[in-house]
């Protein structure tokens, strides 16, 4: 009988062994680390919702931080490959910004447990905990302010530092409807289209109903706006392209300004509603076994840069 139950427990311990060597997804453990610490540090919130964190599951929310890489060696344990760009990629030892996120009834607002880990969550701890409300990302206006910020750094070198510094970190001051006197964009001539062809091309841009919007950030003198000047066929920021830019006064501005009539007359396509973007899973290839693993519960799986 004492065989038996040493045999047992040596059962127990090596299942407990191999089942945990095996585990790929870390998860649950996480969502419970979060539950916990967001019901200890939590103030201010009713009982209600304190059950709704401790019964329902959260949403989690992820970012890479950094991506993780390994380093093959060949049989006698010599590096393969000097170059870090050719390092091959360990997705799944990933450093990633992880916040799990409950949206309890009646607070107008989420519940979202900060924290770190690898992708699979193992090593995910809690930072901090926060009631926080979510706005919806416009795309439009991101890109656009993107192209206002990467032109003043690479080509308005006259604008003093505080200029060039306001507009990189920080949106703009006012976006208006603007008319001032620039070119259409041109079709650029392309190799092997005839003249008909480039023609043909010219016609159907210029009849393209364009609107002209402008993104203006505030000059150091008060009598003065820097003002970046983009075309769009949707009437809103939705595929604005970047045309010019100009340290402009305040009556050439004004001067410039679409009257409220005109702007009545703008035809707005709608925007296509957002979608949530899943990223595609990785393409992995098994490591042979001198290579140093990127996890052992994956068996030292591994993705080399594309």
């Amino acid at each position: 009988m004492g065989k038996n139950k040493i045999f047992l427990w040596l059962f127990i311990a090596l299942s407990a062994l191999l089942y945990s060597g095996c585990r790929s997804d870390y998860s649950a453990d996480a969502v419970e680390r979060a539950r916990d610490y967001a019901l200890h540090n939590l103030r201010g919130i009713t009982e209600s919702q304190r059950a709704f964190i401790k019964f329902t599951q959260p949403e989690i929310y992820e970012n890479l931080i950094f991506p993780q890489v390994v380093t093959p060696v060949d049989e006698i344990g010599h590096v393969k490959k000097e170059d870090y760009k050719d390092f091959p990629l360990a997705p799944y030892l990933d450093l990633m910004h992880c916040s799990i996120v409950w949206a309890p009834p009646d607070l107008n607002a989420k519940i979202v447990v900060v924290g770190d880990g690898q992708r699979n969550m193992h090593n995910w701890s809690p930072r901090r905990v926060l009631i926080k409300n979510y706005i919806p990302a416009d795309p439009g206006f991101t890109a656009a302010v993107t192209a206002c910020q990467v032109h003043v750094k690479d080509n308005m070198l006259y604008l003093s530092t505080a200029e060039r510094n306001r507009i990189r970190f920080s949106d703009p001051a006012e976006i208006a409807f603007t008319k001032i006197d620039i070119a259409l964009p041109h079709v650029k001539e392309k190799a092997g289209k005839s003249d008909w062809e480039l023609y043909l091309m010219e016609l159907k841009e210029s009849k393209k109903e364009y609107t002209q919007i402008s993104l203006i950030w505030n000059g150091d003198k008060a009598d003065q706006k820097i003002v970046f000047t983009g075309l769009t066929t949707t009437g809103s920021l939705a595929g604005w392209k970047f045309q010019t830019a100009e340290l402009m006064s305040v009556a050439k501005l004004n001067k410039n300004r679409m009257t409220q009539a005109e702007i009545r007359k703008i035809k707005v396509v709608p925007a296509k509603p957002l979608k949530q973007i899943h990223p595609a899973a990785p393409e992995i290839k098994r490591t042979n076994p001198q290579t140093s693993p990127d996890a052992p519960e994956q068996g030292g799986s591994i993705i080399y840069h594309k």
